[in-house]
This record gives C-alpha cells, structure tokens and sequence, in this order.
C-alpha cells in the first residue's frame, strides 16, 4: 500500500512538474525542484521528452534559463528519437523577424552559453542513389541547412560548429545540401567561413557540380558560377563516369547547360553506358537541352549503306568506341593474353615437328607429355557460342577471330534489318553475344597460357 502511495505521489509531482513547465509557472517550478531536483533528469512525458527539451518546444526562453540554472543538462536528449534541444531548434522553419524566431534564436543562445555541444549528432534516415535506406548522423548545422534556418545556422557557425563536418557513410556535408537546396545566402554563409568546396567528393565520386545538378528545380547560376571561380572541375567524372553536363541535360537544366557550355564544358565525354549529355536530354524527353547540346556536339560516325551490307564488324569498324565502348575494352585488355596463347601454339608446333631425343632422361619426357595433355584438354574443353559453332581446336587464333566475324556477318544477313531501330537492336544483340564470347576467350587464354 504505502509502494502505491509513493508511486502515485511520484506521478503526481511529475505531472505537476509538466503542468508547470507548460505554464512558464517559474515559482512552481523551483518549488517542486527544492524537493524532487531529479525531475530535472527524468521524462516528463510519454515521448520521451525532458523538462529541459518540453521547455524548448513550448515555453519561454526565462523558463528555459531558469531549468538551466537548476541544473538541468543542455544536451539532454530525447530518449526515443535522441532529439537534442539545439537539433529541435535547427529544424524549426520560422518566418523572417517574427516573434517565434527571435525566442528559437534567445533560447539556442542561452543553450550554448550553458555549455551545449553545437555538434552533437542526432540520428536520420538516409537514402542512398541505390534506394537503400540506413540509419546516418547529422549535426545541427546539417539540420538548419536542410531546413533553411539561417538566424539558427549563423549562430551556430559563429558559435564553433564544424561547416566541414561530412557524414560517415554518404560523406555528406552542410555545403552539399546549401547547394542542392539553390540557398544563395546559406551559401555565402560557408563560403565566408571558408567551407571546402573544390575536391570534396561524396559516395559515387560526386562533386558539388555533380550535386548542383541533380535537382530538377535547381537552377541558381550564382552558385553554379561561384563553385566554377573556386576550382571545381567542370569536366569531372563520378563512379558512373557521368559529368555535371549530362546530369544537367537528364534534368532539363537549360540555363545550367548553356553556362556550362560557355564555361567549356565537353560534349563528347561518355558514361560506363556509351551515353552522352547530348543523349541524356533525348532519352529524358528534354528538348530544350537537346536542341541546345545539338548545336555543339559533334556528330557520331555515320553508317553507310556499304559498311552495313558487310556486316556487324564492318559496322563496329565504322562506329568506334561509342558503340560497344565496354567490349572494345575487353578485347583490348585481352590482346596481352592472345599474344600468349600465340606462343603457345608455336610452341606446340615445334614440340611437334622436334620430338625429343631417345637418349632424353624420363622427367624430360613427362615435362613434355604433361604439357601437351594440359594444352589438348583445354582446347577440348573449349565451349563456343552457338553462333559462331565450334571451332577447331587446332586452328590458330586468327582464324577464331575470322570464325566469330563470321558468325556475326551470319547473323547480320539473315535477319537483314532495313530500318535504323532494327540495326540498334541487332547490334545490342550482337554486343551481348560478343560480352559473353570475350569472357570466354579470356577464360581460356588464360587457363592455356597458365598450364
């Protein structure tokens, strides 16, 4: 019995601890804090927040002090969302000198002055260019940057916060959200704090050019021009190899385009895909920027009527990188291993025709068995694209790349395509047969030159 007194007294008090907070009823407050100071570190309620954080949101910046004063702990956080009283402040979105911002900016300044930590992470949800969701640190600065506070933002970079701080796994910084945003006065903010700007690089190797240009609505030259007057290099690549030009064509950024144009930014470059800005703003439907990028850029080898009777690699031949960028690669990587494999077969050839002599010891003569039986089963190994067909495993590698050109010229006559959609899906089938081909081939190179 005297266990339910006690614990409902406790309720009791604690409700009128609340009660009071919300009232701004100082006198009552430092009443029931001469007997219970510990309410000053307990919930007050069931969101978990404190009398110190209940204070921040609801009541005035004398009361705020006065909890301050009795002890309470500027950083005290929410205990379900982890919610400091300075992260609270950050995200509030106050109108400019109203009554409301001035108290948001009286109360975070008494919160430093008694000590609060201006970096103090809280906990967000982050969401990454994959659509993966993880859970990311941002300080108050983050939160007033993203919010658009700039009275909470000045008073915290005044006040020792980090502008550099980036986040541990998206290396986000306040800068890279001023620049998504298009805020020019948070902007010049940090830029008069001297914030890094030039070779800051987040996940996927993206610049704040590259940041600039990812939204659609985001169309503030003043930024644009100030992040190209500090160094940022207007031609750079991210992981997917893609320029600020062609993120600025897929999202229909005219004036961007046309500034980065004239700042001389270049149209030929290419992402891991072959695609160029030119070709970012046709597939996104973004006429403006095409029309814009078609003036300027250089136009692909044509295909003549001549080069496409001959078939695919004639075709390949005329086109260039462009058009199977990433096959082209492979093979190029691959000629190392061909020129291997060349040696091979002529050292075959002359274990061949040159048999060793009678009087050679019996390790000489299994060296050279074993070696052959190696080579032999390789070759008979060998699977080939039903395509091209097998190929003989005595050939030499020449006349493999003749039977594969041969496959495809196959391929080109008897579907015989007569209109220019037709010859772009052929060749994408022709490309993906040739992917799986080269691996293969380098599979195999490979295994040969090893044994």
């Amino acid at each position: 019995m005297a266990q339910i007194m006690m614990s409902y007294l406790f309720k009791t008090n604690l409700s009128a601890f609340r009660s009071a907070i919300l009232k701004d009823d100082t006198d009552k407050i430092c009443r029931i804090l001469d007997v219970e100071r510990d309410h000053l570190f307990k919930d007050v309620d069931s969101t978990g927040n404190s009398g110190l954080l209940l204070a921040v949101m609801y009541s005035s910046p004398i009361t705020v002090r006065l909890l301050l004063s009795q002890g309470a702990h500027p950083d005290k956080a929410n205990s379900i969302t982890y919610e400091t009283p300075l992260s609270y402040l950050a995200q509030l979105k106050c109108e400019p000198n109203s009554a409301e911002e001035k108290r948001a900016y009286e109360i975070a300044q008494s919160l430093i002055e008694a000590g609060a930590y201006v970096d103090k992470p809280t906990f967000d949800n982050y969401m990454d260019e994959k659509g993966s969701i993880y859970l990311g640190k941002e300080t108050p600065l983050m939160i007033a940057v993203k919010k658009q506070n700039l009275t909470i933002a000045k008073l915290l970079c005044e006040s020792g916060a980090n502008i550099n701080y980036a986040e541990r796994k998206s290396k986000i910084r306040p800068i890279h959200i001023a620049v998504t945003n298009g805020d020019e006065k948070m902007f010049d903010l940090f830029d008069n704090c001297g914030a890094q700007m030039k070779d800051v690089l987040t996940e996927g190797d993206n610049t704040l050019l590259h940041w600039f240009c990812y939204i659609k609505s985001n169309e503030s030259l003043y930024i644009l021009k100030r992040l190209l007057e500090l160094g940022c290099d207007i031609n750079a690549e991210n992981h997917h190899q893609r320029t600020p030009l062609m993120l600025g064509a897929r999202n229909g950024l005219v004036e961007t385009v046309r500034l980065l144009l004239n700042k001389g930014a270049k149209t030929d470059k290419i992402d891991f895909k072959g695609y160029r800005a030119l070709d970012f703003a046709k597939v996104f439907n973004q006429m403006a920027c095409y029309h814009l990028l078609k003036d300027v850029t250089d136009p692909l080898p044509t295909v003549s009527s001549e080069a496409s009777a001959q078939g695919p690699s004639a075709v390949r031949r005329r086109l260039g990188p462009t058009l199977s960028n990433q096959v082209r690669l492979q093979r190029d990587n691959s000629l190392v291993w061909r020129k291997k494999l060349q040696s091979n077969e002529q050292r075959r050839a002359t274990i061949d025709n040159h048999p060793s002599p009678a009087h050679s010891t019996q390790s000489d003569d299994m060296s050279v068995v074993g070696n052959n039986r190696t080579i032999d089963d390789e070759r008979n190994n060998v699977d080939l694209h039903q395509s091209v067909g097998n190929i003989n495993t005595d050939s030499s590698f020449n006349s493999y790349n003749q039977k594969i050109d041969q496959g495809y010229d196959k391929v080109w006559e008897v579907n015989a395509p007569t209109t220019k959609k037709d010859e772009d899906v052929l060749k994408n089938i022709i490309r993906s047969s040739q992917r799986k081909l080269i691996m293969k081939l380098d599979k195999r190179t490979k295994s040969l030159y090893m044994t």
